[in-house]
């Protein structure tokens, strides 16, 4: 009867549930099981849960626009303060939502400008 309940779970949730989850929706249920057990059941049963991916790739690396002349030439050690300047951005996940974080760091000495 318990394989058959983990069985059934884990095809109602597309096959995305693991042990954990499982546990918690068959206690939600009444049927007392340890996460432990259902994994070993799982693991009996040869269920293995989908992970997906976070994130995806969104660089279009194959596109027809021209691509900007490197002007320092792989040179990233200039000597010399703002000659050349190099920023990046970044995501990051909060409570209120997604934030963009840039830098801007000078590569005369190396230090975060903006």
């Amino acid at each position: 009867m318990l394989e058959q309940e983990i069985l059934e779970t884990f095809q109602n949730s597309k096959s995305i549930y693991g042990s954990p989850r499982i546990s918690r929706v068959l206690n939600k249920k009444q049927i007392k099981v340890s996460r432990p057990g259902v994994a070993r059941i799982m693991k009996k049963l040869h269920l293995r849960n989908i992970v997906k991916k976070k994130f995806k790739v969104t660089t279009d690396s194959n596109h027809k626009s021209t691509v900007p002349e490197d002007k320092l030439d792989r040179d990233l050690m200039p000597g010399t303060l703002a000659a050349a300047w190099v920023s990046d951005i970044t995501y990051i996940k909060t409570k209120q939502g997604w934030l963009f974080l840039t830098t801007v760091i000078d590569l005369g000495d190396r230090k975060v400008i903006g």
